[in-house]
């Protein structure tokens, strides 16, 4: 089976495959553009026989997720440990009026998400593989009108090709969003995304205080009025 947009004259292949072989199904999953028209050819495998034979072909729609564009992009929540959360390019359309991302093979089949920066400015969003295997995702400042992209990735996650954004120094409260979509748009399916942020340091309260070393013979750098000066820690450690 092979599939192919453009016109008789012309034709760009999307897909040949003989993936059911002897007897098999074949069947391709891809993103459609409205209003396209596609061409599907069907052909018995050995060019040389004269077999001929009947077949079924059928075409299903897929229903484009919630958050197929940036008003409907769904909210993640930072946290300090990774847990993946499933979601799908299935039925993604291409986002039209967002700047290009720039990465990762951009050809649209795109969905969104948006995170509220935590008071600590730093956020790392990665993506883990599912029926993808190879992402590219973007973050944007801004409001769906009017974003601004941060930063766009293809390859930085430890999971294999999918893609992976640390940040720092965000304003905390601001809403970013973020766009994902399968590289080049030619194998849609299902992904895993999480976002972390550090938590706080193990000496954040009084009650969880460092104990500083107090051998008499350890020197440390103590600043009085500016001036660095050495003192030994017999007074329970640096006072500055």
């Amino acid at each position: 089976m092979a599939i192919a947009s453009g016109s008789c004259g012309s034709l760009t292949s999307i897909t040949c495959q003989d993936a059911g072989f002897n007897g098999g199904t074949e069947t391709f999953t891809f993103n459609a553009v409205l209003g396209t028209t596609y061409y599907v050819y069907i052909a018995n495998w050995d060019a040389a026989s004269s077999a001929t034979g009947g077949f079924t072909i059928s075409r299903t729609c897929i229903t484009p997720p919630t958050n197929d564009n940036c008003s409907g992009a769904i909210t993640l929540t930072p946290s300090v440990n990774c847990t993946y959360s499933n979601y799908t390019t299935l039925g993604a359309s291409d986002s039209v009026g967002p700047p290009a991302p720039g990465c990762a093979s951009y050809n649209g089949g795109d969905v969104w998400f948006r995170v509220t920066v935590p008071a600590s400015g730093i956020l790392t969003i990665d993506t883990q593989t599912g029926g993808i295997t190879d992402s590219g995702m973007a973050v944007y400042s801004g409001t769906c009108g009017a974003l601004t992209l941060i930063t766009c990735d293809d390859d930085s996650s430890a999971n294999g090709l999918m893609s992976s954004i640390n940040l720092t120094g965000q304003t905390p409260g601001a809403t970013l969003f973020i766009r994902v979509w399968e590289y080049g748009n030619d194998n849609p399916g299902t992904f895993g995304i999480c976002v972390t942020t550090p938590g706080p340091p193990i000496n954040d309260s009084c009650a969880t205080a460092v104990a500083l070393n107090t051998n008499p013979t350890t020197f440390c750098t103590a600043s009085t009025s500016g001036t660095t000066v050495l003192a030994t820690s017999t007074l329970a450690g640096c006072v500055g």
